[in-house]
């Protein structure tokens, strides 16, 4: 298994475990919403993981888009809650160097 099929697994664990704590703390009664990840620049071993294994596309203004419904189990429409699995899925990338960061909307 490659170093970065670790990583995504890690991240996509952590962004799970994220989605149970969130909806526990009652999150999943938040407003409508999304979130996502966006890894820029779009370029390294990760983005070329994720490219080659049909993972996310290209960001508005630059980078590359994870969607909610890869990182994590959810498919509810809490901004709270995915907020909350891509803080946990970008935050577990950024252990690993990889320039990530959470973004969300509302609906």
């Amino acid at each position: 298994m490659s170093a970065e099929k670790i990583i995504f697994d890690e991240a996509c664990t952590a962004a799970n475990a994220a989605v149970v704590k969130a909806v526990a703390d009652g999150r999943d009664r938040d407003l409508c919403g999304f979130g996502w990840v966006v890894i820029k620049p779009a370029r390294g071993k990760f983005v070329s993981f994720l490219k080659a294994n049909g993972i996310g596309t290209n960001e508005y203004g630059g980078g590359w888009r994870v969607p909610r419904h890869v990182m994590a189990g959810y498919n509810g429409q809490s901004m709270g809650v995915n907020e909350a699995a891509a803080e946990a899925f970008a935050d577990t990338l950024c252990d690993y160097g990889v320039k990530a960061f959470a973004r969300s909307r509302i609906d």
